[in-house]
């Protein structure tokens, strides 16, 4: 969750309490864990908007997987505030949740031929970000034009490259020493030595944390006729998805893993199909209420919108 060095009694640091967003109105202790599950929100990005994106992002020279992290970080800056009629004079370090898949890097143990799990994750520490910066992103075109609005625009354009910027470098160094494939040979002793089924539990039931470990989540697949089959048996060559086969065309994919439990706030997940990005944001209920699951889902995309053609 994000820090705020301006938080509590003023000595700087620590969790953000988060009574304006986690509970939804709920008073502490009320909730039963048993009663959690994903508030699913589909989104989609029209092709040119998403070719737009992907176009800005190079211009930038980062990934669009990157452009992705910092729109989620944005959003949430709209969210993670004690009061939400506040100035935003405040800034925090928000921490995000990128998966991975380890088969794409130098060292992964399979390089695609079977069905193995070759899954993995890095955080993310971004910002610090002022507060209501999505919503300023967000304003972009819709003031009248003017010094104080260029200015304004250049400043929350700016945070917003750096926090992409920022997840680049540190996704870049992850890879470098090889801590991806490592990430996946953790989990997996994890799964055999520990019992992780009672550590989840254990933080799922903590007052403190609610099972949330990161503000948000961020999954981007890319598109999904550049990926890779898994050949059949028999079969030597190694071709890609196809959208069509025969008389069935696949017209958009919505997925997401589930955080209900444990995990993120804000978790999304991304994938193109025929141009078009498909976003599911799937945040926990009752932790998150379906309004602002909605509200979250809304902003994300416009965030995306605005990015991808603004001017500059």
């Amino acid at each position: 969750l994000p820090e705020s060095p301006k938080h509590g009694d003023g000595t700087g640091g620590g969790i953000l309490t988060p009574t304006s967003i986690i509970l939804s109105g709920s008073p502490w202790g009320t909730e039963n864990i048993s009663d959690r599950r994903s508030c699913v929100q589909y989104r989609i990005l029209p092709p040119e908007i998403t070719a737009a994106l992907i176009k800005k992002s190079k211009a930038r020279r980062v990934p669009i997987s990157m452009t992705l992290a910092a729109a989620v970080a944005a959003a949430c800056t709209d969210f993670f505030n004690e009061n939400e009629m506040d100035d935003g004079n405040k800034s925090r370090t928000y921490k995000l949740l990128q998966s991975l898949d380890t088969r794409r890097f130098s060292g992964a143990t399979d390089p695609g031929d079977t069905l193995s799990c070759q899954a993995g994750s890095m955080d993310l520490l971004v910002g610090p970000l002022p507060d209501f910066l999505g919503r300023k992103i967000r304003s972009i075109g819709k003031k009248e034009g003017g010094e104080t609005n260029a200015k304004e625009k250049e400043e929350a354009m700016d945070d917003f490259w750096k926090v992409a910027k920022q997840s680049y470098e540190q996704t870049a160094s992850y890879l470098k020493w090889g801590d991806a494939i490592e990430a996946v040979r953790l989990f997996d002793l994890g799964m055999n030595v520990c019992d992780i089924g009672r550590l989840v539990d254990s933080y799922a039931t903590s007052s403190a944390s609610k099972g949330r470990a990161w503000s948000a989540g961020i999954t981007n697949v890319g598109e999904y006729e550049r990926q890779r089959v898994v050949p059949r048996q028999g079969v030597s060559e190694r071709g890609n998805l196809q959208a069509k086969r025969g008389d069935y065309e696949i017209e958009e994919i919505y997925y997401a893993t589930s955080h209900a439990r444990v995990g993120c706030t804000f978790p999304v997940g991304c994938i193109t199909v025929k141009g078009k990005m498909s976003c599911t944001i799937n945040p926990p209920w009752p932790l998150i209420s379906e309004e602002r699951s909605k509200t979250f889902a809304d902003a994300f995309v416009e965030i995306l919108k605005v990015v991808a053609t603004e001017q500059g």
